[in-house]
């Protein structure tokens, strides 16, 4: 499983504090335009639901977040 946050390129800085907070995952330049924030590790994708429950989205992604969990808990 996976857990990937896709920027464009000039909100690169963004993604290094992401990773820092977190001390997990890698950034990956995807093309000229583009940058992603992936964490892959079991252990540190827990470190997302734990902030994702205490701060839950408040976007339409709450939906794909409930999923992403819940699959990754039958997993």
């Amino acid at each position: 499983m996976e857990f990937e946050i896709g920027l464009h390129v000039k909100d690169h800085a963004l993604l290094e504090e992401i990773q820092n907070y977190y001390q997990a995952g890698k950034i990956f330049i995807k093309s000229r335009q583009g940058v992603s924030f992936c964490i892959q590790s079991p252990k540190d994708l827990a470190k997302i639901f734990d902030h994702l429950d205490l701060y839950p989205l408040r976007t339409q992604k709450i939906s794909d977040y409930i999923l992403f969990k819940e699959v990754f808990n039958l997993v």
